[in-house]
């Protein structure tokens, strides 16, 4: 470790080169607060150090300095570990749903497989249960709703008339004219 920040110091050619004691403690320090770090991260963080991607030494060397430094190497570290981790995990997951279109079958496939032939699937209902639990469109008859429609149209030249049909959309969803073509033609 020593000898790598020794490069770092001639490499940044300042006056104030690190003392003994200070490259000394330096590295220990380094050691203290990151126990599991390699030699080749090590080696990477100076070789990152004279590229200048983290500080810039006027003067002197400074170990506070180069300690900053370190800090904003390991966040970079980690944040390529997760993008690292978080590709691998993404790339887990595509081939996954790969795996499965490719294994899919439909549910009659599947009864087929298990011997269930002609099983209802869970959302199959009977016509009779699907009629009695189905609500109306409407809360009024469309008798009623159509009569309404016809009267608003006839008041086309009242100063109303806008609000009666904005009344009408808000109500139905529909303005009197689409609700007399919907349902006129589903009479005859």
């Amino acid at each position: 470790m020593k000898a790598h920040v020794t490069e770092v110091s001639a490499f940044a050619n300042v006056k104030g080169k690190m003392s003994d004691w200070q490259l000394e403690n330096l590295c220990q320090q380094i050691l203290v607060d990151y126990p599991t770090l390699t030699m080749v991260e090590f080696i990477l963080f100076c070789a990152r150090l004279r590229s200048g991607l983290y500080e810039d030494f006027y003067g002197s060397i400074d170990p506070m300095r180069i300690m900053k430094s370190f800090r904003k190497f390991i966040d970079d570290k980690n944040r390529d570990h997760f993008r690292k981790d978080e590709r691998e995990r993404q790339e887990r997951r595509e081939r996954e749903y790969e795996e499965r279109e490719k294994n899919a079958v439909t549910w009659e496939q599947y009864c087929k497989m298990n011997g269930i032939e002609g099983r209802p699937t869970l959302f199959d209902r009977p016509e009779s249960e699907k009629k009695e639990n189905e609500k109306p469109k409407y809360k009024e008859p469309i008798e009623t709703i159509l009569e309404t429609a016809h009267w608003i149209l006839s008041k086309k030249d009242e100063e109303y008339f806008v609000v009666y049909v904005n009344t009408f959309k808000l109500k139905y969803d529909c303005t009197p004219e689409e609700f007399i073509e919907e349902n006129e033609a589903k009479k005859t």
